[in-house]
């Protein structure tokens, strides 16, 4: 997934208004990367400092997939 940076906090690496690969660490934290791979990861950032956009296609992927009990009938 994609997060641009909200705030850089502490820290040196992190640019405010830059996009970053985020993977999940915890429920707190990603690993930031420059790079669409885990391996190259640059840190470990609390999710507080990204925002993470909802893409509209998915959500509506996900609504268009639950069944309808009154089809049935």
């Amino acid at each position: 997934m994609q997060g641009i940076c909200i705030k850089d906090g502490a820290s040196s690496n992190l640019v405010a208004g830059q996009q970053y690969y985020l993977f999940e660490h915890s429920k707190t934290h990603y690993y930031a990367s420059k790079f669409d791979t885990p391996r190259s990861f640059f840190g470990l950032y609390r999710k507080s400092l990204f925002d993470v956009p909802v893409a509209v296609g998915a959500a509506e992927t996900e609504r268009e997939s639950e069944p309808e009990q009154l089809s049935l009938f």
